[in-house]
């Protein structure tokens, strides 16, 4: 993302030890730069931010996170106007199938709506062994 997003900054937040060490190495000239901010931490503890966000995306990890609503919640009050919160999902459980990855993006469309998020769509990219989903919602005030 730091090599696409020319404007911005760029935070990442993972509670993975092995994943922020991953990402520390794999970003440090854009971190060098001030583009791109890391931080260990789950979803649910995270700090506050000076400026609201354009867009957050979450990437295979919505599935984990604890009180979904409530940190849903938040990060739509760290979003601006009209800003997008992308959750992205493909179901790696053994045996997934397109049913699954069906029922999940539902789900999240579900949880995206519960914490007043709207605009809602849910999309399918059909990849291997089973579709990946692309759950979006806008935070219109």
């Amino acid at each position: 993302m730091s090599e696409i997003v020319i404007y911005g900054v760029i935070w990442g937040i993972d509670h993975s030890e092995v994943m922020f060490r991953q990402a520390s190495k794999r970003n440090q000239r854009a971190i060098s730069a001030g583009r791109v901010r890391l931080v260990l931490t789950s979803v649910s503890q995270l700090p506050s931010f000076d400026d609201p966000f354009d867009k957050i995306l979450a990437v295979n990890n919505f599935q984990f996170w604890d009180n979904k609503i409530d940190v849903l919640r938040r990060l739509r009050e760290q979003l601006r106007t009209g800003g997008i919160i992308a959750l992205v999902h493909q179901p790696r459980i053994p045996g997934a199938t397109e049913d699954d990855a069906t029922e999940e993006g539902e789900r999240f469309a579900r949880y995206l709506e519960m914490a007043g998020f709207k605009d809602i769509k849910v999309e399918r990219k059909m990849m291997k062994p089973v579709s990946t989903v692309y759950v979006q919602g806008r935070n219109v005030q």
